[in-house]
């Protein structure tokens, strides 16, 4: 049983046999037939095949240059490695001092504090810790110990400021520029 409003429809080639004003459903179209319209089809797919094997053999070729830059960057790096090797052989060899004051020396090399912890501290000019930009005062002594702080008194000074009528003297320790002094101030 169909629906009512389905017997009432009329098959579509009999509308289109009522009705000469609409085009043909299937015309025939003016311009290269299909044989061309393959071949133009084909052309196509060549060309897109032919950028895709292009590109492909572009990759291989950059991953063949990649593994020789990785070659050629390891066998930079044995070079260096063997060049810094012997410049530390060669440096640790030509030292005044045995290898362990020399390895112990450069180790001093940043800071005072440095020195100090590797026991090089204080360091007289010509001995292993001795360097020059640890030396601020320029008396041949690098990384000298710092007397007190200003304000505090070390006990002798102490009792010499208890005396009645005793000058204290105080050190004003510059910044690293000047040099130091000795400056007398009134009595505490």
């Amino acid at each position: 049983m169909h629906p009512k409003y389905l017997k009432k429809a009329k098959p579509l080639d009999g509308l289109l046999r009522e009705r000469p004003d609409l085009p043909d459903p299937n015309p025939v179209r003016p311009g290269p037939g299909p044989e061309d319209r393959m071949r133009n089809l084909q052309r196509r797919f060549r060309a897109v095949s032919a950028r895709h094997d292009r590109a492909i053999k572009l990759r291989r070729g950059m991953i063949k240059l990649r593994r020789g830059m990785i070659k050629l960057r390891r066998g930079m790096m044995a070079v260096l490695a063997a060049i810094v090797a012997f410049a530390v052989v060669w440096g640790l060899s030509s030292s005044p001092w045995p290898v362990t004051t020399t390895l112990r020396h450069i180790a001093s090399a940043p800071n005072c504090g440095f020195a100090r912890v590797v026991g090089l501290a204080p360091a007289k000019k010509g001995e292993p810790g001795y360097w020059k930009r640890h030396d601020r005062d320029g008396d041949g002594i690098a990384c000298e110990p710092w007397p007190p702080q200003r304000g505090r008194i070390s006990n002798q000074r102490r009792s010499e400021a208890r005396a009645p009528g005793a000058m204290a003297a105080a050190h004003v320790w510059p910044r690293r520029t000047t040099v130091w002094r000795e400056i007398t101030t009134r009595p505490l």
